[in-house]
């Protein structure tokens, strides 16, 4: 027992001397979190609002401060106190990120927060093996299958205390509020699981060979996930043939489908990578899959395409683009390159999310413009539109149209502001609807 309690904290010095800040960071977002539902009766809107976005901002400091030491780690001429003003910078960029990244909660500026969350993730992941490097599949399963332990070992502990304090509850009589078992559950999920999965992160230039690979996970996708994924494959063929029977094309919800299977495939392409030269199903898999992909793939272009021709551009349907042209881009990089680095896949995908979120070409812009020419397109042609102004018409407006403009009106009032829609005046209200189209809005 001694020696596990001073092996136990070893480990804990270890990690808090190599991720400091980090764990900082993830246990203050913990802390407010827990103050937060705690008091969240006693704490006006605004306030809670304020709060919201610290625990945000906070939360965003744990994989910056994580990129910061692993860069640290691989460069041998930054110094400690480059290191210092690095990290000092790195804090005042965190509050500048409190006051522009979320100057406010909304729909906006939570999609690009957690669009740029799982872009820095990803290049956590990638920073150790960034160049030069061979292997790195084989860090990427390590990262993931330590986190699937670190996972296992907090639900047993979690149950474990959870079952104690409700024992004492029941026999006892000692208090137990929900608000107990939320903060014992977010204490060790914000504070022992990150501690007990940085502990496993691998030093810097330390080798991770092949016989090393988790044989539990290898089993795992060889004969379960890998056997679930053709069989899914051959039943979106069959689906894909009977549209091309019947000529009636896919619902939107196909085009998801097919999305995210593309994607899990090609994650477990290349978490299987390492071992394919030595199991033949494995390497015809890894070497038939992006060809068969292929056509699916195309299938759904055609598939969002047809909806984004009918109702224009949302930010839904440009992720579902952006994320299926990095599918068909991963897909033909591993049919014609012979000699692949499969760092190319998240270093790719953290470029795509921080692009889709930000500037001129960004999800929110893009959108905004499509939606704004489809109003412009309805209204135009009952004459509303004088001197770049909407007015109102004494023309009865079509059906179909209606619903388009009610549909256009609920997207900016819903995800953006209605003063974004381009010609509507700058006090138009959704209870002006009736006055300017002649119809009742209906929510």
């Amino acid at each position: 027992m001694d020696n596990l309690l001073k092996s136990s904290t070893n480990r804990l010095i270890t990690v808090l001397k190599r991720f400091p800040l980090a764990i900082a960071c993830s246990s203050l977002t913990t802390i407010l979190i827990i103050y937060f539902i705690n008091l969240e009766n006693y704490i006006d809107p605004a306030a809670q609002d304020d709060l919201a976005q610290a625990v945000m901002v906070s939360a965003l400091g744990f994989p910056l401060f994580l990129i910061i030491r692993l860069i640290y780690e691989r460069r041998d001429d930054i110094k400690p106190l480059q290191l210092i003003s690095i990290r000092i910078l790195t804090v005042i960029l965190l509050f500048l990120a409190y006051f522009f990244l979320l100057p406010e909660l909304t729909f906006l500026t939570l999609t690009r927060y957690i669009a740029i969350s799982l872009a820095l993730y990803l290049i956590f992941l990638l920073v150790p093996y960034f160049y030069k490097r061979g292997n790195f599949e084989l860090y990427a399963v390590k990262v993931f299958y330590n986190l699937l332990i670190a996972g296992i070992y907090a639900a047993v502990l979690l149950a474990g205390i959870l079952i104690i304090i409700f024992t004492l509850n029941q026999l006892l009589n000692l208090p137990a509020t929900e608000y107990i078992y939320a903060s014992v559950g977010l204490l060790i999920l914000g504070f022992f699981t990150p501690t007990f999965f940085l502990n496993k992160i691998p030093q810097a230039y330390q080798e991770i060979k092949v016989d090393e690979y988790p044989d539990l996970l290898k089993k795992l996708v060889n004969f379960i996930v890998m056997p679930l994924l053709t069989i899914y494959t051959l039943i979106l063929y069959i689906y894909f043939i009977q549209i091309l029977f019947i000529w009636q094309w896919p619902e939107g919800l196909v085009a998801h489908l097919v999305l995210w299977y593309a994607s899990l495939s090609f994650i477990i392409i290349f978490l299987i990578s390492p071992f394919k030269s030595e199991n033949k199903w494995v390497e015809r898999f890894t070497y038939w899959l992006p060809k068969a992909l292929i056509p699916l793939l195309l299938m759904m272009f055609v598939a969002i395409w047809i909806r984004i021709n009918t109702y224009g551009v949302t930010e839904n349907r440009y992720f579902v683009v952006v994320l299926g042209l990095w599918n068909i881009a991963m897909a033909l990089y591993y049919i014609l390159v012979k000699k692949k680095n499969n760092l190319i896949l998240p270093m790719a995908l953290a470029i795509l999310m921080i692009l889709a979120v930000t500037g001129p070409w960004s999800s929110y812009s893009i959108s905004i413009y499509s939606q704004s020419n489809r109003f412009e397109d309805i209204v135009s042609k009952y004459e509303m539109i004088n001197n770049n102004t909407l007015i109102e018409t004494e023309k009865i407006i079509a059906r179909d149209d209606q619903d388009e403009i009610e549909a256009i009106l609920r997207y900016f009032d819903n995800y953006h502001q209605l003063e974004d829609l381009k010609y509507l005046p700058a006090e138009f209200e959704i209870a002006d609807t009736e006055e300017f189209f002649g119809f009742t809005y209906n929510d």
